[in-house]
């Protein structure tokens, strides 16, 4: 079964573990920086990539950056009690919707941020509504789902059938309609913020040409696996994105042979990474094999 007691294992308390390596890289050094490990790595399809890792950094950092504990602020007066256990019955049902329509699981991930980031946001009155009783709290996070399939996967999903069958008549589509508006006004129409499986994808990318041929398609499995496994727990939604990729990437490559990740290439790998998200100096990342259920993989 995954889960995400590894993850828990590498992600320290100060939310600032990125590399195995002491650098000062400050911002007025910051383009230069970027501009040499881009020269390096423009063998890669992407010659942009570190630019576009740098936006996506600064996104989930400003604009698409929790505003708070949701479940801490819930009021203790509700009618059912919402739980994490809630959210994790839901993100369950998502994972099986898109495995039943045969769609990329990065849906369900991208479903997930926006129930997220709509339930963090205090100002609005139907965030705060759907934390207070289960059937909103399930319609909510429904319409995200809905949004992220036409937003992601590019379908049109008829009103009628997602009440009818997916929703077994639960809610008419006059509800459904109604809080995926509420939904997209909560989140200020911003769908494109980054999740931590876009991030597990761009750092492999980072990796040094000679090893992407045997360690893309194994990692980025693992990795996937781990990131599944993370947003199912809600003390990982509170993390950024790209630590929870981080670690993902660390955990799955811990579990491989040395012959496959050397650490020598690790660090060279962390400092890539630790340079483009600008965490500072002295940043220090600990990572044990032994923390890792063999079960997850």
């Amino acid at each position: 079964m995954l889960h995400s007691l590894a993850l828990r294992a590498v992600v320290v308390i100060n939310n600032y573990f990125l590399a195995a390596v002491s650098f000062n890289f400050t911002k007025s050094n910051r383009t230069s920086q970027i501009a040499t490990m881009s020269a390096q790595h423009e063998s890669s399809s992407n010659p942009y990539l570190f630019e576009q890792v740098y936006l996506m950094i600064q996104k989930e950092s400003t604009t698409y950056k929790l505003s708070r504990d949701y479940f801490c602020f819930a009021r203790s007066d509700r009618e059912v009690e919402i739980s994490p256990c809630t959210r994790k019955a839901m993100i369950t049902w998502a994972f099986q919707i898109v495995e039943s329509c045969k769609l990329k699981r990065e849906v369900a991930i991208k479903a997930i941020g926006y129930f997220d980031r709509f339930l963090s946001n205090s100002r609005c009155q139907s965030a705060e509504a759907a934390l207070q009783a289960e059937y909103d709290f399930q319609l909510c996070f429904i319409a995200c789902m809905f949004i992220a399939i036409k937003t992601c996967a590019g379908m049109r999903v008829d009103l009628n059938f997602l009440s009818e069958v997916v929703c077994q008549g639960l809610y008419d589509t006059k509800e459904l309609s109604e809080m995926e508006m509420n939904v997209l006004k909560g989140l200020g129409w911003r769908l494109n913020g980054p999740t931590a499986m876009d991030f597990v994808h761009s750092f492999i990318q980072m990796m040094l040409p000679q090893e992407k041929s045997t360690l893309d398609a194994i990692i980025t499995r693992k990795a996937e696996a781990l990131v599944e496994a993370a947003v199912m727990d809600y003390s990982m939604a509170l993390q950024q994105p790209s630590l929870i990729a981080v670690s993902s990437i660390l955990v799955a490559a811990d579990s491989l042979d040395v012959s496959y990740f050397n650490p020598l290439d690790k660090t060279k790998w962390m400092e890539s990474i630790a340079r483009i998200t600008l965490k500072g100096s002295d940043i220090r990342c600990e990572v044990s094999a032994t923390d890792v259920d063999e079960t997850i993989y």
